[in-house]
């Protein structure tokens, strides 16, 4: 069972419409440093780094889900191991 957080980041960052938005802007900001070095009077304001920075926070938040998911798995499966465990205790108590 997934927390509400890790629910929610997971839509974000997994759902196309997001990819699609960051692949644009991606776009957007090559463009636009294309076009100032082809255009001498062209003044970018958005340029590849900041393209660059986008990319990066897009894949620590996809990392992020890809962790957290994988450690509420991890402690799903102890906890389903203790009851199992917590379980033959008490089978064997009550055949004594």
């Amino acid at each position: 069972m997934k927390s509400k957080i890790i629910n929610r980041l997971a839509k974000i960052f997994k759902s196309y419409a997001f990819t699609l938005i960051i692949g644009i802007l991606l776009i957007i900001t090559g463009v636009s440093e294309l076009l100032e070095t082809i255009i001498p009077d062209f003044e970018a304001y958005l340029k590849t780094h900041h393209g660059l920075i986008i990319l990066g926070i897009v894949h620590i938040g996809k990392s992020l889900v890809y962790i957290l998911e994988g450690a509420e798995a991890i402690l799903i499966n102890e906890t389903a191991e203790e009851i199992k465990e917590i379980d033959k205790d008490l089978q064997h108590l009550k055949q004594n």
